[in-house]
């Protein structure tokens, strides 16, 4: 059930949920199609692929669709703690948190799937480092390049591109799990 906060008009609809790996163009574009909103699952999608894919679902439909990226608080928050020191960022922690979840697998017993490797510390098209700051950056002025006609933040705060992507008409969603967050992104 989805409300226009404009209207305050309520309508049922159906929404892909915009999952990494799964919800492709093609997908995307079937699910318009259909009557529902189509979403690109774009957070792995370096700037130039995710580009790729919103004109490959606007060769595939007419229909409105839309656009689910991460924007993790690194990429509008001060990387300096109330102390003025330097905080690591989370690719300078990838490592420690790799430590932890292979840890954890041993003690439960559980192996890893196998999966596409993607090399974190660089796009292979020579873009921004994959996951940084920049990389979420250029993914968000694809989106407002291309006048995408739905943005899902499905983490984080679009904030900073709110003027723009109003301009262009788009609707924009985020995905919010607890109050503070709400109160952030509502703000």
């Amino acid at each position: 059930l989805l409300r226009d906060v404009n209207t305050g008009n309520e309508h049922l609809q159906a929404m892909l949920a915009g999952m990494g790996g799964a919800s492709g163009p093609r997908l995307a574009a079937a699910v318009s199609n259909a009557g529902g909103l189509g979403v690109l699952g774009a957070a792995a999608c370096s700037p130039e692929e995710l580009r790729e894919w919103i004109r490959e679902v606007r060769s595939l439909t007419d229909k409105p669709f839309g656009v689910d990226t991460l924007l993790p608080a690194s990429v509008g928050r001060d990387p300096t703690d109330t102390a003025g020191a330097r905080k690591p960022s989370a690719l300078e922690l990838v490592s420690e948190y790799q430590a932890f979840a292979d840890e954890f697998m041993r003690q439960e017993g559980l192996t890893k799937v196998a999966r596409p490797s993607r090399e974190p510390n660089a796009n292979d098209q020579g873009g921004p480092m994959f996951f940084s700051k920049e990389f979420f950056e250029e993914q968000m002025e694809v989106v407002v390049e291309e006048k995408v006609p739905v943005y899902a933040a499905g983490l984080g705060n679009p904030g900073p591109w709110m003027a723009r992507m109003r301009e262009n008409g788009t609707k924009v969603m985020a995905v919010i799990g607890s109050v503070k967050h709400a109160l952030q992104v509502a703000a």
